[in-house]
């Protein structure tokens, strides 16, 4: 397998990165409400879940932005080139079906 933007795979190194920072975000965030509402009353009001589900969020951040620097760099697969000889014309044909084609032309002023 072969990449067609091998630099791009330097973005695979960020995905850890997003998904600690990911983590601490949410992390921060658990602690601020804590420290607002209070500790009894926090969790029964906590809007993000468990902690479990603070980690499962952090790991899909990094797995998706994984996902997306593997696919920026275009992966390929095979090793053919093939030869195609172009023959023909292209042909577009544009029909105006809006309702401003309904309406009647303005007769041309004589000069």
């Amino acid at each position: 397998m072969s990449f067609a933007e091998p630099e791009l795979l330097a973005l695979v190194l960020s995905a850890p990165l997003a998904g600690v920072l990911a983590g601490w975000l949410l992390a921060r965030r658990a602690r601020a409400e804590s420290a607002w509402v209070g500790g009894a009353l926090a969790a029964r009001l906590r809007t993000g879940g468990a902690p479990r589900s603070r980690v499962a969020v952090a790991a899909l951040v990094a797995l998706g932005l994984l996902g997306l620097s593997l696919a920026l760099a275009r992966p390929r697969w095979g090793s053919s080139t093939e030869t195609v000889e172009r023959r023909g014309l292209d042909l577009v044909f544009v029909v105006d079906t809006s309702l401003s084609m309904s309406a009647p032309d303005v007769a041309p002023v004589p000069r």
